[in-house]
């Protein structure tokens, strides 16, 4: 689990950072890199919890 919270943290340190360039920059690029590190870290999420769930339901543990 605290690795699971470290790469967490990451992407919302790398989402923010992100936003921000977009913010005073203003190029599009960094409003791309934080929604595609948005998406893959959404994907992950829903992934470890269908595990969970199954984990769970199947006993295991």
């Amino acid at each position: 689990m605290p690795l699971i919270r470290l790469i967490a943290l990451a992407a919302a340190l790398v989402i923010a950072l992100s936003v921000l360039l977009y913010m005073v920059t203003g190029r599009s690029a960094w409003r791309r890199l934080a929604w595609r590190v948005f998406s893959f870290a959404a994907v992950a999420v829903g992934v470890i919890l269908v595990l969970l769930l199954l984990e769970h339901l199947l006993g295991a543990g």
